[in-house]
Parts: structure tokens; sequence; C-alpha cells
């Protein structure tokens, strides 16, 4: 039977994961600055200079050795690592709000960089 004290315990590891322009950074560094978590995103990891993506085998051991810590908040999807983040993890959040708000918040990001 699971203890109280386990259903109240804050987590060590948390994954955010959701549709682009859900807010998913946006709680990440919530969550990080609320629980004292370092927050990971997973966007730079992955993006080289020039929009270059890296070997499957060089990301992989990116983000592993990101999540061999014992504390963190990985922020992004990346379903290619969710073998390695997924297990470790004590809680994932799955941010899903309204297509209009994803929509919204691409469309801001998008005009912030032109």
């Amino acid at each position: 039977m699971t203890s109280q004290s386990e259903w109240t315990a804050r987590p060590k590891r948390v994954v955010v994961v959701g549709n682009s322009g859900a807010g998913k950074s946006r709680l990440s560094a919530l969550l990080g600055e609320r629980w004292g978590l370092p927050v990971v995103y997973l966007d730079p990891l992955f993006w080289g200079p020039g929009w270059v993506q890296p070997e499957m085998a060089e990301w992989r051991r990116r983000v592993a050795d990101a999540v061999a810590a014992d504390t963190w908040v990985v922020d992004g999807n990346y379903g290619s690592t969710f073998d390695l983040r997924l297990p470790r993890a004590d809680l994932v959040v799955w941010v899903d709000p309204l297509p209009v708000v994803c929509a919204y918040q691409a469309v801001r990001r998008w005009l912030a960089t032109v």
C-alpha cells in the first residue's frame, strides 16, 4: 500500500510534454523555481548552430547525461528519448490547452524573431 507521505512528496524528476506553443517551457520554469529543481530544455540540447540536428546516438547520449542527475524538470517532447526520461520520472505533465492557445503562442513566438 502507498503511504500518504509518498502521495504528498515533492517530485524530484518531472517530464513536461505537450504541443508546440502549449506553455511547456513556462510551466517547466515555474515548476523548477517552485520545487528548486534544475530545468533541462531539450530544444537547445537537440539543435546545433544553424539548426543542425545531431546524430541519433549523440542526441540520446546528451539526454541520457541530462537525466542521469538525481533531480530535474525536463521540458520537451522528442519521443525518441521517452524511453530514457519517462521511466525515471516521478511526475509526467501533459500540457493540453485549446488549439487556439497553441496557435497564438506559436505566432507570437515567431513574430518576436522577425
